[in-house]
């Protein structure tokens, strides 16, 4: 098949969605297809287009500062978001595609799309945020394209309840031969990864961290990413006792290789968000054999996985309860290790991209 793919940002860019479209077309690359990519540059050094990977990947328009935004409430360049909608309008119009695949940011790319691209065409929906505005967009833009897929069940659940479309779940994947997964006397530790955002309430663990220090516990707190809500974590540490401050290593952005690294000897993945979909750290995690504590909030998908399969605890999002159920997953350790390492072949991209394609033939779509 020749698959177009449309999402915001693409790597170099960091962030879970740019890491999902990025292993999916890899996949897609792989089991036979051609696949171009049209995302926004947000680099000046860019080039509009490169092959890379045996992905073309269309950079289109590129804009450095599309990150701010002068409209309070949105977090983007708006100019940006439009003109990209109509870059991809213009890139449509002149060429043919047998699936498109819309991520779901920033939307105007699907309202900005022509029909006959839609008719063959998904929205990938990472989140579900709800409200006056989302809330509108979540209910009527599965209606614009043929299909609707979520990053997880929660996820395509709530959508599909949102618009009373059906929408299909496939879940970020991983190339399981990639990790490690060290014995459980070579663990030790807590573990962060992702990026410091506020909802992803990462003080909330560094205040959960001092509690477990208080209790005895004498592992360290590891933070391994970087974002806007680094100060707040800066200030949640310094709250701490100096012993137990100096026992949270705040590592900033790190590359592949040291993620696959602490992910196969921590003790515990700890995600305490308000809001997720299905975050790549949690697939990467079960590859790793790491046991995962999330939250309850009903935004976050992270507790479906994590209840799903069985591979830790979910937990209330105060200070105490975090702090319990980072002692629970430690005292039964080898069963939520052995849950994820069971379950993570389903993750596997391999798998993931077979999985696809008979969804795609369910819904007489040739592959």
């Amino acid at each position: 098949m020749r698959i177009g793919m449309f999402t915001e940002l693409y790597p170099p860019s960091v962030g879970g969605v740019e890491a999902r479209f990025a292993e999916l077309a890899a996949a897609l690359v792989k089991a036979g297809h051609e696949v171009d990519v049209y995302c926004i540059g947000h680099q000046r050094a860019m080039v509009s287009y490169a092959l890379e990977g045996g992905i073309g990947v269309h950079r289109q328009p590129i804009i450095v500062d599309y990150r701010r935004s002068i409209v309070p409430g949105m977090p983007r360049n708006v100019a940006a978001i439009l003109r990209y909608g109509w870059d991809v309008r213009q890139a449509l119009r002149h060429r043919e595609f047998d699936l498109h695949i819309f991520g779901q940011w920033p939307f105007s790319h699907v309202l900005f799309a022509p029909r006959r691209a839609r008719r063959r065409g998904l929205i990938d929906w990472c989140e579900v945020r709800g409200g006056p505005v989302y809330g509108r967009f979540e209910r009527w833009f599965p209606r614009l394209t043929a299909l609707n897929m979520g990053v997880s069940t929660a996820v395509a659940e709530q959508i599909e309840s949102a618009s009373g479309r059906p929408v299909f779940s496939l879940s970020s994947g991983v190339t399981i031969s990639n990790y490690l997964s060290a014995p459980e006397r070579e663990r030790q530790g807590i573990l962060y990864v992702g990026r410091l955002f506020p909802h992803k309430r990462v003080p909330l663990l560094v205040a959960a961290f001092g509690v477990l220090r208080a209790r005895g516990y004498r592992g360290r707190l590891t933070i391994a990413g970087d974002g806007p809500a680094r100060t707040e974590i800066d200030a949640a540490r310094s709250q701490l006792p100096p012993t137990d401050g100096a026992a949270v290593d705040i590592t900033g952005h790190i590359d592949d290789r040291a993620k696959i690294s602490l992910l196969g000897h921590a003790a515990v993945l700890v995600l305490p968000s308000q809001r997720e979909g299905f975050p790549l750290a949690v697939a990467e995690a079960m590859a790793s054999g790491l046991p995962v504590v999330t939250t309850s909030d009903p935004g976050n998908g992270t507790r479906n996985v994590v209840e799903q399969f069985g591979i830790g605890v979910v937990a209330d999002p105060t200070v105490e309860a975090l702090a319990t159920a980072v002692d629970e997953v430690l005292g039964s350790w080898s069963h939520y290790s052995a849950n994820a390492l069971a379950a993570a072949p389903e993750l596997d991209w391999d798998h993931i991209v077979v999985a696809f394609g008979k969804i795609l033939v369910e819904n007489g779509w040739t592959t």
